[in-house]
């Protein structure tokens, strides 16, 4: 990422960086997955919903992106207001998993009494 930002004028570094960056957040999706089979068991419903979901934030974010850094309407802020949403709602996600998995534990903790 700081080579980015320090070589942002570069054309090759930027394309360099884009591939390392793409790289390394590219091992975020599975170890998501392999997080939340560790903590609840995933039937194939589960899985679709978070295949979908995850499919349809990849797909939306850069459109939400591309509309609201028009000029006619936020300019370059958009996209930091989008990505302060993008991290609000994960956060909250993930916070709401957290919970629903302490939940979902003490429930199994308690029928196994």
């Amino acid at each position: 990422m700081s080579l980015l930002l320090i070589l942002n004028k570069s054309s090759l570094a930027i394309w360099i960086g884009s591939v390392l960056f793409g790289l390394s957040v590219g091992s975020i999706y599975p170890s998501a997955i392999a997080f939340t089979e560790k903590q609840i068991s995933l039937t194939g419903k589960r899985m679709s919903i978070l295949s979908v979901g995850g499919s349809a934030g990849d797909a939306v974010i850069p459109l939400l992106i591309g509309y609201m850094i028009n000029p006619k309407l936020l300019g370059p802020i958009g996209f930091i207001i989008i990505l302060l949403i993008v991290i609000i709602s994960a956060s909250l996600i993930y916070g709401s998993t957290l919970l629903y998995v302490n939940f979902q534990l003490k429930k199994m903790k308690n029928t196994k009494k």
